[in-house]
């Protein structure tokens, strides 16, 4: 189980309580001798908060843990039929029944109210605890008294149980010998009232959680104190979610004066795309009574396989494959729609052409997401950046979970053509760092794109290849006439490394057409139309980190793309060279498998 730090425990609020309660308030159904006698999962159903809400109308329930410095964090519930209040040292957090989640930052003196749209309530459900009491099958009642209708009970268990909690209250594994509780129930409602957990250290108990549930208590908001129920609202919030695809929705939300507006970018299953710089953050929104416009894109879930171009794609092959799209949605939007089918078909069709490169030696897998549409690109750099960092966290996402449910101590190959190619390099970049996640990868074939010096110099273990099968390196260039000065993809000034891959070196020889071993022009269902042995020589330009490809006419290679000009090659990067690529595939998961 994850360990969980004391200090951020205390910093965060009611998540950690919930996140400790489930590890710690742990008990076992037990076979007791007598069948009338009380077993501990008989006590779930009548302990749900909600349950007693049902009941009594309300609750008030305090929690209170205790460290071994002597320090102690004490956090009050009060909950009825319209308002869940979790009220924690340093804030105050507030659910209503119409979704309004409002705080107060007491350490800051900061009102705020939390961001909540359609398909976000999850989050609220995730934030409320919703029980006093959760059992394992590890715990044992070991006595048992009754008296004036209150039932006392003593359970013990394993230290084992709790051994990622043990640290967090500043003790170790090897001094608790055990963990008894010790509660109190209502015996005709089987209802507890209190609840205490106990260390077992040298033969003693030392209490490291007690718990108290007051039934019918009510709270009363101190209005005053918080600002939050009462008061003009004056400031407006536009949020606008998958803006720019077939799934743009537009929302509307008021806070009042002196409430800021809290936004939780990995919470509520909608992070930020891009917004107003003062209220992308909770204490950056600084300017409470100017109306804003939020925009928010919507996470893929990437556990449904309908979600994948192509899912475990070749099994039996020695290797991975997590291959990413270019750009194929070329109308005037913003992102791709995953519910466009038509542009959908583009999208595998893509992958379909340059798949046979990786076919043979891997299993393939290929994500849908709403990847930047053409537009995007004749944007500046700056204006563009939010634009990928969007379409990124979709491909973030897919590759997470891949890592997490797939991959198995798999080699993997990352490639990726154009916009995928930028994609996989930051996929490099951010989430192979690890000597575990590192070791898995044999190579990272990023076509189309620059691999930016500045990346290399920031990213250690990002390294360009400098031959034929050196592995864990990055295998990037992108083609143009001798003539051509500059593209958007590679603009003057562009600091960069490529490989030619005729020589499979980095200086700047030429590299004869006889060293091509066949370029090949490849349709959607992944045929390859024709194939032409020999058909152009290249090499790395002195000047500019790019191929140059020789041996061709322009004329018969047009750029079709009007942000290129007249000898833009970017459209046949990996057909030219089809075969060498195909080959030195395996020649780098050869030379990986050997090592």
């Amino acid at each position: 189980m994850k360990e969980i730090n004391k200090s951020e425990s205390r910093k965060h609020g009611l998540l950690p309580v919930i996140m400790l309660l489930c590890l710690l308030l742990a008990f076992s159904a037990c076979s007791g001798k007598k069948a009338e006698e009380i077993k501990l999962k008989d006590l779930v159903e009548p302990n749900t908060f909600e349950n007693i809400v049902k009941t009594y109308g309300s609750f008030k329930y305090e929690y209170t843990e205790y460290y071994s410095d002597g320090s102690t964090y004490v956090v009050d519930l009060y909950q009825d039929e319209n308002r869940y209040v979790a009220a924690h040292p340093s804030q105050i957090e507030i659910i209503e029944k119409d979704d309004n989640f409002y705080g107060y930052n007491l350490t800051l003196d900061i009102p705020y109210k939390l961001l909540c749209i359609p398909d976000s309530t999850k989050y609220l459900t995730e934030h409320k605890l919703d029980t006093i009491l959760y059992y394992s099958e590890e715990e044992k009642i070991i006595s048992r008294k009754e008296k004036d209708g209150i039932i006392y009970l003593k359970t013990e268990g394993p230290a084992s149980m709790v051994e990622s909690s043990i640290n967090y209250y500043g003790y170790t594994l090897d001094r608790v010998e055990k963990v008894e509780y010790e509660y109190t129930v209502d015996k005709a409602t089987k209802e507890i009232i209190t609840l205490d957990n106990y260390f077992v250290i040298d033969g003693k108990a030392v209490l490291y959680i007690s718990q108290m549930l007051e039934r019918g208590a009510r709270f009363v908001p101190e209005e005053d104190k918080f600002g939050i129920f009462s008061g003009e609202e004056t400031v407006n919030y536009t949020v606008v979610t998958d803006a720019g695809t077939d799934e743009e929705k537009s929302y509307k939300k008021s806070v009042p004066e002196g409430v800021r507006l809290a936004l939780y970018p990995d919470a509520a299953y909608f992070p930020i795309k891009y917004a107003d710089p003062e209220c992308t953050l909770l204490y950056d929104n600084n300017n409470t009574l100017t109306d804003k416009t939020i925009y928010l894109k919507r996470k893929t879930d990437y556990s449904n396989k309908d979600n994948w171009a192509y899912f475990a794609e070749g099994e039996g092959k020695e290797a991975d494959l997590f291959l990413v799209a270019p750009t194929v949605d070329t109308k005037d939007e913003d992102f791709m729609s995953l519910n466009d089918e038509k542009t959908k078909k583009n999208f595998l069709g893509a992958l379909n052409m340059e798949r046979g490169i990786y076919d043979d030696v891997t299993r393939m897998y290929a994500p849908y997401y709403s990847q930047c549409a053409m537009r995007t690109y004749s944007l500046s750099e700056d204006e563009r950046t939010a634009y990928f960092e969007s379409a990124y966290k979709d491909v973030e996402e897919a590759f997470l979970y891949y890592l997490e449910h797939e991959n198995n101590g798999r080699p993997i190959v990352l490639a990726g053509f154009s916009q995928g190619a930028e994609m996989v390099i930051r996929l490099l970049a951010d989430h192979c760092a690890t000597a575990e996640t590192q070791e898995k990868i044999v190579a990272t074939y990023a076509i189309g794109w620059p691999l930016y010096k500045e990346t290399v110099d920031k990213y250690s273990h990002v390294k360009p290849a400098q031959s034929e099968t050196d592995t864990g390196v990055v295998i990037s260039f992108d083609c143009e006439a001798p003539e051509v000065t500059e593209t958007f993809i590679t603009p003057l000034g562009t600091k960069a490394y490529t490989i030619n891959p005729l020589t499979w070196t980095t200086d700047t020889a030429p590299a004869d057409k006889s060293l091509n071993l066949g370029a090949c022009f490849t349709d959607y269902d992944a045929n390859i139309n024709s194939e032409i042995k020999g058909l152009c020589g290249c090499y790395i330009d002195e000047n500019r980190p790019v191929l140059k490809v020789t041996d061709i006419d322009p004329a018969d290679y047009p750029a079709y793309l009007d942000l290129l000009p007249e000898g833009g090659y970017h459209i046949y990067d990996y057909q030219f060279f089809y075969r060498n690529l195909e080959e030195n595939v395996a020649k780098r998961l050869n030379a990986y498998l050997e090592k």
